[in-house]
């Protein structure tokens, strides 16, 4: 995220809130003509030829989604929530677009790694975004749109592991002690936890072979996410 002092050394202290407010409005513009639209859960797009949805007028203004998301977290939005930013994320993860999607969810691990306030809206709302937009939809898709719930489960495996990394390497880097430990627990939302492993037990009941492999694997991301945090001692 770019500091007040970078924006101050490069002179654009008179003029970054305005360009936070233009991105923001642009972002908007851009997901609610490109964005939203073009999910693969969205049951009208189950039977269209992506290359046909994705061409015409609508792909310039998708590479210009794609900048956009490219920028996160350095630039901030000026008028979004952080929730409403995040759910905006995850459910980009899920665009017929592949390389929007990926952006999407890097711009995630991102907010993961460089902004330790921002992690429990990560993880509430793209857990939050599987339950309600994934698994409710999975009636509506193809075979082949049913993978969908595989990779939502394994973005969220990824960002668990990135969460891991990071505790692991403050850990690391500081010496042992009370404060220490305090500062490890204060990075760790519990509730956060919880909803991830309730998540992975839930999805326990999945009939499908990967997707109860991916569970099993959430479940240890917290475990290990608990234990590198010392949230259990």
């Amino acid at each position: 995220m770019i500091s007040d002092s970078i924006v101050k050394e490069i002179g654009l202290q008179n003029y970054y809130e305005p360009i936070r407010k233009t991105f923001d409005t642009i972002l908007k513009m851009l997901d609610t003509q490109v964005g939203r639209c073009l999910l693969v859960t969205r049951p009208d797009n189950a039977n269209k030829d992506t290359d046909d949805l994705l061409s015409g007028d609508r792909k310039p203004k998708i590479d210009l989604l794609r900048t956009c998301i490219a920028t996160l977290p350095r630039l901030l939005p000026l008028g979004t929530s952080q929730e409403e930013l995040i759910e905006m994320l995850a459910r980009l993860t899920i665009h017929m677009d592949h390389e929007l999607a990926v952006q999407a969810f890097q711009s995630l691990q991102y907010f993961v790694i460089e902004l330790p306030e921002w992690r429990k809206s990560v993880f509430r709302g793209f857990t939050n975004f599987i339950i309600r937009e994934v698994t409710d939809q999975l009636m509506f898709l193809s075979d082949t749109g049913k993978t969908t719930l595989d990779r939502s489960m394994r973005f969220l495996l990824q960002l668990l592991q990135q969460w891991k990394h990071v505790l692991i390497n403050s850990t690391n880097k500081q010496n042992t002690g009370a404060n220490n430990q305090l500062s490890l627990s204060q990075q760790t939302d519990m509730e956060t936890l919880a909803m991830a492993e309730g998540f992975g037990i839930i999805a326990l009941c999945q009939t499908h072979h990967s997707r109860r492999k991916y569970s099993v694997m959430i479940l240890r991301e917290v475990k290990n996410i608990a234990i590198a945090s010392k949230c259990l001692q």
